[in-house]
């Protein structure tokens, strides 16, 4: 899943940021600040996270980009929770959506397809952590910590 999602949103970014009008960048600076303004707030912070990613995808203008970036979150949402969850990494989050959204607003898609590779690997990284910490043995776990 990791790797299909890298593959997938690094190309879609690259198109957003080929193709995005005046407005989808309005609009996609707007998804950033409701995500921003929702730090405090740990599941609305999650629904927003989608929803930047998912407007990148509606910047592309293909209809199944939008659909297949939704199955993707859904199914991600049903069975990798933790992939998506990473309490504490909120600030960094919204950094590195900056950066996406920087790359997109100036049209340049080799930044943003850096940005977003940045971005995912990241979380990728991260996601390995918290699988390692939960197939630990409980003392291995306490020594760690």
């Amino acid at each position: 899943m990791k790797e299909a999602r890298l593959f997938f949103e690094v190309g879609m970014v690259r198109i957003a940021a080929e193709r995005a009008t005046e407005a989808d960048i309005d609009r996609l600076g707007w998804r950033l600040h409701e995500q921003r303004e929702s730090m405090n707030d740990r599941g609305q912070f999650l629904a927003r996270d989608m929803a930047f990613h998912r407007e990148i995808a509606a910047i592309s203008g293909n209809p199944i980009y939008a659909a297949v970036s939704q199955a993707m979150f859904d199914w991600m949402s049903a069975y990798y929770v933790n992939l998506l969850r990473a309490p504490g990494m909120e600030m960094l989050t919204i950094e590195e959506h900056e950066r996406i959204f920087d790359g997109i607003a100036v049209r340049d898609p080799d930044a943003a397809a850096e940005a977003m590779t940045d971005h995912l690997k990241r979380a990728h990284h991260l996601y390995r952590q918290v699988q390692d910490q939960a197939a630990a043995p409980a003392g291995e776990q306490d020594r760690d910590a």
